[in-house]
């Protein structure tokens, strides 16, 4: 782990920004109940965050993950290598898969099934409404994967950039709870699963991956 805080110095800030998180996350859950958390961001909405929401929980999205993706390997030649494509792809879709077996085994209700008092929550009819499947959020596992990819492959010293890609990825996780699609504690572990899952997948590419493969040169 050292040695890929070296190669990417700006994965520290996205580490220590993450710890806070995780920090602050448990104390919501510890404090408040699910639905009391669930309303404090559904209750709030207007006409310009109806569409600034939706637009965030795209951006979680597999195909929108795909595309950011294929945007860098397209723009740059130094982008275009096997560690990176190969990262690009493992880094950003086992997370998800991780989540998606996590969905089905627990098959807990979204809020739309799970809350009683319907006429409280607030829709748009242009959102998707979900009901089974709610933990944890695959969109906010992709967020954090996405996030974790771009730190050490794409903006490896530039904490400045990440910062604003962790808040980004922070948004399309309440962005699911302002669209009723998730409670809080499926963005608070699908964040846990995205996080981890990408570090375990990059580190376990560094163990494996042939000498002239590795992503960089063990000391």
């Amino acid at each position: 782990m050292k040695q890929l805080f070296n190669y990417a110095p700006s994965l520290k800030r996205v580490a220590l920004l993450f710890t806070v998180w995780l920090f602050l996350g448990a104390l919501l859950n510890l404090l408040f109940t699910q639905e009391q958390l669930f309303f404090a961001i559904n209750s709030h909405y207007s006409s310009a965050l109806n569409y600034i929401m939706y637009g965030f929980t795209l951006l979680g999205d597999g195909l929108s993950v795909f595309l950011i993706c294929l945007l860098f390997l397209f723009t740059s030649k130094k982008y275009q290598n096997i560690p990176l494509i190969l990262n690009a792809i493992l880094v950003n879709y086992l997370p998800g898969l991780v989540t998606q077996y996590l969905k089905h085994s627990f098959n807990c209700e979204r809020p739309l099934k799970a809350i009683k008092e319907l006429h409280k929550i607030h829709t748009e009819s242009w959102w998707p409404v979900l009901h089974y499947n709610s933990f944890p959020s695959g969109h906010t596992t992709s967020a954090f994967a996405l996030l974790i990819f771009l730190t050490v492959f794409i903006f490896p010293k530039n904490n400045k950039i990440v910062g604003v890609l962790f808040a980004m990825a922070i948004m399309v996780g309440i962005s699911r709870i302002y669209l009723a699609a998730h409670f809080f504690k499926d963005i608070y572990l699908g964040s846990i699963v995205g996080f981890s899952i990408a570090i375990l997948v990059i580190l376990g590419y560094q163990l494996f991956a042939p000498k002239k493969h590795k992503i960089y040169v063990q000391g």
